[in-house]
């Protein structure tokens, strides 16, 4: 990269979570918030969920007119709500910001699904002009959250969403950074989110045999890297400043971590299978080390996709020894996932900001729920313990043979 990009803020709503320093306690201390919520499917049963419950987008969004965000969908809320914390907790201030060089990226899967659904419903019975009006064309827009961020704050830079399934927030932030460093932008706001706890979504995935069978314990319910599914799915939107180093260092701003990089690619095989040789994530991984010319002894931790379903942890741990040799097994293989739930389109945001809070802390957050299967493959550290490492990578996968890397390091 030619200029280098920091992460100087982040604005999380996850599940009882609204600020960057609850989200470092809650990883810290292995703190699972999932909870058990009547089945979208079948209310007859409970199902693990990360479900955010009493948001209340007026508590965020004071300065935005109720009239407005009260007509916008759950998801662009969660998106709004994440923006404004972010801003907040980088200590931006109205002056510091010339528009025309602020970006807002954002990555989603399902985008305004929930929207959707909740309209087809009332729909039944009613006649069609009662159910939609010309509001819906642009609060129901597929995209449209940078757009109607952008219209509500004064922001003139690119606005760009990019709807690529469960790897979608790396590619926001990673082509964020990438504007940045290119001196296109100088501040940009990339965000992963999703709301769609919805009745189809735990249908096609019962169906597929996916979904965690817990019904006690939710705290237990996703367990990456074990041998049988354990899906769990999450709601949520988390939003990453990133500035240009030195504009970020001119005004004081606290520094959480260096984007040293993002790579992307395509299995190019199935939509849905995984190569469990991991040969296409080996090659994104290597060339993300050799084009930073990163040694790959230096990476202390990876917060993996860790989803719950066996295919992919197996695929995780084979990138694992085929990257790292015979140190794979001492370099802890991290999820975000058993904590809040699978948030879909905005999993790798929450990834990457959990390794920027490691690498300004100096310690890794436990690998929840996932020490037995890891333990049973070889592993030999579990993280939740004091570390000096200077950088991390994150790594996810996407419905369609999507995969994504990204690469951090500890600010001085």
């Amino acid at each position: 990269m030619e200029r280098d990009v920091v992460i100087s803020g982040m604005g999380v709503i996850l599940p009882n979570c609204d600020s960057r320093e609850t989200l470092w306690r809650q990883l810290r201390d292995g703190r699972s918030q999932l909870s058990l919520i009547p089945d979208p499917a079948d209310p007859a049963r409970t199902v693990p969920a990360g479900r955010i419950e009493g948001f209340r987008p007026g508590d965020y969004l004071r300065e935005v007119p109720e009239r407005l965000y009260a007509r916008y969908g759950r998801e662009l809320q969660l998106y709004l709500a994440s923006l404004v914390l972010a801003r907040d907790d980088a200590g931006i201030q109205a002056g510091d910001l010339v528009p025309e060089g602020v970006g807002l990226f954002d990555g989603t899967s399902r985008g305004p699904l929930e929207f959707w659904y909740d309209k087809f419903r009332q729909e039944v019975g009613r006649p069609a002009d009662q159910v939609y009006s010309r509001r819906d064309i642009v609060s129901g827009l597929n995209g449209e959250c940078p757009g109607i961020a952008a219209s509500l704050f004064g922001f003139k830079g690119p606005t760009v969403a990019i709807a690529g399934s469960c790897v979608a927030s790396s590619l926001a932030i990673g082509y964020a950074a990438r504007e940045i460093c290119s001196g296109e932008i100088d501040v940009a706001f990339a965000t992963g989110h999703d709301a769609a706890l919805l009745p189809a979504l735990y249908s096609m995935y019962r169906d597929a045999g996916l979904l965690s069978q817990e019904t006690q314990d939710p705290g237990r319910a996703l367990r990456p890297y074990g041998n049988a599914p354990t899906l769990v799915f999450g709601e949520g939107a988390v939003t990453l400043v990133l500035e240009e180093r030195e504009r970020a260092e001119r005004r004081g701003a606290r520094t959480l971590a260096r984007v040293r990089g993002m790579k992307h690619g395509n299995g190019g095989s199935h939509p849905t299978a995984l190569d469990a040789e991991a040969e296409r994530s080996v090659r994104i991984l290597e060339s993300l080390l050799g084009a930073a010319d990163v040694d790959r002894e230096r990476i202390g931790f990876v917060v993996g996709h860790g989803n719950g379903v066996p295919i992919s942890g197996m695929a995780e741990m084979n990138f694992m020894r085929r990257v790292f040799g015979e140190r794979a097994t001492r370099v802890p293989l991290l999820s975000t996932k058993p904590y809040y739930g699978h948030l879909l389109g905005g999993a790798d945001a929450l990834s990457i900001a959990a390794a920027a809070l490691m690498l300004q802390h100096g310690h890794i957050i436990p690998a929840l729920n996932a020490e037995a299967g890891l333990r049973a493959n070889g592993w030999q550290s579990f993280g939740g313990e004091a570390s000096d490492c200077g950088m991390g990578l994150t790594f996810s996968y996407g419905m369609g043979g999507q995969q994504a890397a990204m690469l951090l390091e500890r600010c001085p």
